[in-house]
């Protein structure tokens, strides 16, 4: 890989609700011997993630997901001023991912590109080539809600999650 950062160093975070595709993300990326990845089924559990101050240098979403899709979460990365990486990828069509990804650019997120479903390795290799380390600071946890999740660190994951997703739906809501 020509990046300035190896891929055995980068921290990956894929989020997709279909766990087959998530399991064949992983596989690829390992493939590419990726160290460090971690998964998420939803975008209110990938946020809380962040939200927590876990940090990852690339985040890749689906753009089709219940709960709050793909797009929902690059605005709310948006909103959170997110740094790093974001890589698209959906079994919609190439339309659709041209423009999530179009929209997110035009939010000033650093995507690295956009795939079509299923992942391809070679694909995936191409996308993570435009990857370069974030040179400015990013605000804490890098989000802009209020620091009241402290508690939730000591919860159950599915405690957590429920819990977060109750919170992301009140975020996306307006009701």
């Amino acid at each position: 890989m020509n990046s300035a950062v190896p891929i055995e160093s980068l921290s990956f975070l894929v989020i997709d609700d279909d766990e087959f595709m998530l399991d064949i993300v992983a596989m690829n990326l390992n493939h590419l011997k990726a160290a460090n990845v971690a998964t998420c089924t939803n975008g209110c559990e990938a946020l809380a993630r962040i939200d927590n101050g876990e940090s990852f240098d690339v985040v890749m979403i689906d753009l089709n997901m219940p709960i709050i899709d793909g797009v929902e979460v690059l605005r709310s990365l948006a909103q959170r001023n997110f740094p790093n990486g974001i890589l698209l990828f959906s079994g919609e069509d190439a339309r659709i991912l041209k423009t999530a990804q179009s929209l997110a650019n035009e939010h000033k997120l650093n995507v690295l590109g956009a795939l079509t479903k299923p992942v391809v390795v070679n694909d995936l290799q191409e996308a993570l080539q435009a990857y370069r380390p974030n040179t400015t600071e990013a605000p804490p946890n890098c989000s802009n809600r209020s620091p009241s999740m402290s508690y939730t660190r000591r919860l159950t994951r599915n405690r957590y999650s429920l819990i977060s997703s109750h919170r992301c739906l009140a975020e996306t809501n307006p009701w």
